[in-house]
């Protein structure tokens, strides 16, 4: 029911503002100066606002009226960092 309206909502104001596509970043961490250790990431609230995913560095969401959301999952693969998991829920079907 809630991504039925955001993308109805979404469509609308795609067609109003004459635009064909919306692609949603969650973001990117950020880092210290001199500091390889970044705070804790925090998604986008417009990205939060289309799916439950937080933990999404450097993801995005693409949406095109008349097509399913797509989730472009960013899964770093690298010696430094901690891979987030695969996203599970309803919501991935």
């Amino acid at each position: 029911q809630h991504l039925d309206q955001v993308i109805h909502d979404s469509d609308a104001a795609l067609a109003a503002s004459g635009h064909d596509s919306l692609l949603i970043a969650a973001g990117t961490p950020r880092l210290r100066f001199l500091d390889d250790q970044a705070p804790p990431f925090v998604a986008s609230p417009h990205f939060l606002h289309w799916l439950p995913l937080t933990d999404a560095p450097g993801s995005w969401i693409v949406h095109v009226p008349g097509r399913r959301p797509r989730l472009i999952f960013l899964q770093p693969r690298d010696y430094w960092h901690v891979v987030p998991d695969t996203p599970r829920g309803y919501w991935v079907e």
